[in-house]
């Protein structure tokens, strides 16, 4: 016999915090093909998941690698699409990080406008889509 159980809570948006929340919202809904929200000029929605962006005065930059990160997002893009995905990131206003672990190509640590890593890593589960 299955139980159906009442979802009592979930996860609907993530705050970003940052210097600039324009510059952010903006390359985030680029990198992401995120969409504006009515009423709410610092988030953008992208697929089910609000993203939030908390603009302070005296916004610190993260240091990566570093013990400050408190978390970062995995961006997943398809095999085969790796190099092309960083090089539209960067042109967008994402920075590829110096510091990159030798021991895995297939996954590349790129800085945000804010400076948050962010990891871009192949999807496994995706399959091999042409150039663009």
């Amino acid at each position: 016999m299955v139980h159906h159980m009442t979802r009592l809570a979930w996860i609907g948006a993530i705050t970003i915090d940052c210097d600039d929340a324009e510059v952010m919202r903006s390359f985030y809904a680029a990198a992401l093909d995120g969409e504006e929200v009515t009423g709410f000029p610092q988030t953008i929605r992208v697929g089910e998941m609000l993203l939030n962006f908390r603009e302070l005065h005296d916004w610190i930059r993260p240091s990566w690698p570093g013990g400050d990160m408190q978390m970062h997002l995995e961006v997943l893009v398809p095999v085969g699409q790796l190099a092309n995905e960083v090089s539209r990131l960067v042109g967008l206003g994402a920075e590829k990080s110096p510091h990159q672990d030798p021991a895995d190509p297939g996954l590349v640590v790129m800085l945000d406008p804010a400076g948050h890593p962010f990891c871009v890593f192949q999807d496994p589960f995706a399959e091999a889509t042409e150039s663009r």
